[in-house]
């Protein structure tokens, strides 16, 4: 007997050979069972669907199972962990551990990378981890190493690593991008979508970058934080409320 295991709605196989994607080797083997699944095709009789998650916190959970899931996934996380964040008091619902950051800012190059970066987000990312670390007391029950970053642009990843750089408090904090996330959780994660203007959207899709129009890269970024999640409002929530999954 044969199982294939895995998630078709997150990253898989990165594929760079263009004569590869051409003849349909960009899609991975399981994705197309599930696709065939939807339409009862032969040989899909035996999927079956893991609904029950223990990573997060329900709130944050709800957000990719509406969105990803069809709403079917269970809570089963422990609320020791998934509630270690709601003291933070950015809340703006303190029963909620999901931080819209406002952040009007604008993409930016520099001459030695085609690369891009938003100070703003920057400012935002820095802001947010000085507010957790100044409101963390003495039952603090996490560390450095519990925070990720997740930026899809290295330009902006080296401007935060930049910006960290000896800076002891920030030692441990992992940044990088989605793919470097792809299987891993953290207690909280800060997103930096670093666009702002839907002008680049399609710019970003014809490459395969970004990932406020690539579902798969999304799902991944929001569905790595077990009890914090701190992404920029303007343009995400507006991607992720109206841009169907494909």
């Amino acid at each position: 007997m044969k199982v294939f295991a895995g998630d078709p709605k997150q990253l898989g196989p990165i594929i760079r050979s263009r004569l590869a994607m051409r003849f349909g080797l960009s899609q991975s083997l399981l994705d197309q069972l599930c696709q065939g699944s939807e339409h009862k095709s032969e040989g899909t009789e035996n999927i079956q669907h893991l609904v029950q998650s223990y990573r997060a916190h329900p709130d944050i959970l709800s957000l990719y199972s509406k969105v990803f899931y069809n709403d079917e996934l269970v809570h089963r996380a422990p609320r020791d962990v998934t509630e270690q964040l709601l003291d933070w008091p950015d809340l703006p619902n303190p029963t909620c551990p999901l931080l819209f950051r406002h952040v009007r800012g604008r993409e930016e190059r520099e001459e030695d990378s085609p690369s891009w970066y938003n100070q703003k987000e920057l400012n935002m990312i820095l802001t947010t981890l000085r507010s957790l670390f100044r409101s963390a007391g003495y039952k603090r029950t996490w560390d450095n190493s519990d925070i990720g970053i997740i930026t899809p642009y290295n330009k902006q990843k080296s401007k935060i690593q930049q910006m960290f750089y000896n800076k002891p408090e920030f030692d441990k904090i992992t940044v990088g991008t989605t793919e470097v996330f792809q299987g891993k959780e953290k207690k909280i994660i800060i997103i930096s979508t670093v666009r702002s203007r839907e002008e680049f959207l399609q710019l970003d899709a014809k490459f395969n970058i970004g990932f406020l129009d690539n579902p798969k890269r999304l799902n991944v970024a929001i569905s790595r934080p077990r009890s914090l999640l701190v992404p920029p409002f303007l343009l995400f929530l507006t991607h992720l409320l109206l841009t169907p999954p494909k």
